[in-house]
């Protein structure tokens, strides 16, 4: 046929002699040798954490946060708030000395009085266990860390401190806080129950907040100097961030995955995000998100999802994409 589509094709081989030579003397081509390489990828357990959708977040430029829901969260003197690794969340009332559990669809779940010790802060510890700041001790009271069994609604421990305790923050088997009179970042170690001082120079204030990236970098805000500062585990100043136009009276701090951290401001009634070397900011939320006198955050980096919560008890949560 003319356009030889139908056509036989025959196709040769001929194998040159050289290659017979070479097979013939050479008896190894080479080795293949297989090395493992530990990982740095951490993989979290979700079996009983409802299922969510966890969105990939942009650089810091393009980062935005959507509301998903907002709702009461029952405590009308919030200081902190915190997401347990099931999705709840938890709120602390001050004055009231109590915690407060809420559903992941914001409904109570039930509550945990405090007697005898003020909430002010609180961190996530391991699935059932969260440990709780007093703040500033009253009259027949003293500074301490309360460990909560969430599950079993009790205290498991109280851990007293010289210093007036306010953000709180464990890691790496330790708990560090901000503390007040005298002024410091401390450290008690929970396997030798030793404390230590971090830093005493760093600037801190009645109210201040911690968060942390890693083990080696902390976050803390002073409201008195409208200052974040970020210090290495040894209390080294990394860099410092103020604005005293919109970042008035920051309160809450937490750290997304990058280092990036979100900081509440209760004067400026808005969120401020601030890149992880401190040179870029800006502010995320605002009165026209229904913020007014917030105080606490808490970004889960498991779900990229930001946790707000306002002195007067209305919490958002929102997702960062």
């Amino acid at each position: 046929m003319e356009n030889k589509v139908f056509d036989d094709f025959t196709v040769s081989l001929e194998i040159n002699t050289m290659m017979e030579k070479i097979l013939s003397d050479v008896k190894i081509f080479g080795t293949v040798s297989v090395k493992t390489v530990p990982t740095n990828c951490k993989f979290i357990n979700r079996k009983s954490r409802p299922a969510q959708i966890v969105t990939n977040v942009q650089s810091f430029d393009d980062i935005k946060l959507m509301q998903i829901r907002q709702f009461d969260s029952g405590s009308r003197n919030v200081t902190g708030c915190t997401t347990l690794l099931d999705g709840r969340m938890v709120f602390t009332e001050y004055e009231k000395k109590r915690l407060i559990i809420r559903k992941v669809d914001g409904k109570l779940d039930f509550e945990i009085p405090l007697i005898g010790n003020k909430s002010f802060s609180l961190t996530v510890m391991d699935a059932i266990t969260v440990a709780v700041s007093s703040g500033k001790p009253g009259s027949n009271e003293k500074a301490c860390i309360q460990i909560i069994d969430i599950r079993s609604r009790e205290v498991t421990k109280t851990i007293y401190t010289e210093a007036w305790c306010y953000g709180v923050v464990f890691v790496d088997d330790k708990l560090v806080f901000c503390g007040y009179e005298p002024n410091g970042i401390y450290e008690i170690d929970l396997k030798t129950s030793q404390k230590s001082v971090i830093s005493s120079t760093i600037r801190l204030d009645i109210w201040s907040n911690i968060t942390h990236f890693n083990k080696n970098k902390f976050y803390v805000t002073n409201g008195g100097t409208q200052t974040v500062t970020c210090c290495d585990n040894k209390g080294n100043v990394i860099w410092n961030y103020k604005d005293d136009s919109n970042m008035r009276l920051p309160r809450g701090i937490s750290a997304d995955t990058y280092g990036n951290v979100f900081v509440t401001s209760e004067h400026s009634n808005n969120v401020t995000m601030i890149s992880h070397d401190g040179k870029r900011a800006k502010q995320i939320l605002d009165t026209n998100d229904g913020l007014h006198l917030p105080l606490a955050v808490q970004y889960d980096r498991s779900t990229n999802r930001l946790l707000v919560a306002c002195y007067q008890g209305m919490a958002y949560l929102f997702g960062a994409q």
